[in-house]
């Protein structure tokens, strides 16, 4: 065999090595993964909100519970609203408070712990209607509720 034929072989083999991706087939895998992107996204923030909202359900869950336990153990009206300047309030935007009500008027005053809050963002299409006169909701150390 000579050198020329030899050489020929060889060039061909090295050309038939592929090193890398073409142009194109990186473009055709980015545009399938825009794609695909595209159609998980609403499934994906739909999962994202129901855990939020689920989220917030167990805190204030739990902030009730607590409020009941507390009334029942420690012989305390306990007050939860949303608390604006030391008042009761049905604005969302505000964080939810439990505290020792002793006079039993919805109103924080300096000598009244509040015992917990939650501060997270409850969505504004959520509704807690305890009581129309002032939103709130309050535990009586009989284990009873309401104004």
């Amino acid at each position: 065999m000579s050198t020329r034929t030899r050489r020929q072989k060889f060039s061909h083999a090295i050309c038939s090595i592929q090193l890398g991706f073409s142009l194109i087939e990186v473009l055709f895998a980015l545009v399938i993964t825009a794609i695909l992107a595209g159609l998980a996204s609403p499934a994906i923030s739909s999962w994202v909100e129901s855990a939020k909202a689920k989220a917030i359900q167990q805190q204030i869950s739990s902030l009730l519970f607590d409020a009941r336990y507390r009334a029942l153990t420690g012989a305390q009206v306990l007050t939860v609203c949303h608390l604006q300047n030391d008042h009761c309030s049905s604005s969302f935007k505000l964080p939810l408070s439990a505290f020792v009500d002793m006079d039993r008027d919805a109103i924080r005053d300096d000598d009244e712990i509040i015992f917990r809050e939650i501060s997270a963002d409850i969505p504004t299409s959520a509704r807690l209607d305890w009581n129309r006169k002032g939103g709130f909701l309050r535990f009586w150390p009989s284990g009873g509720t309401g104004a």
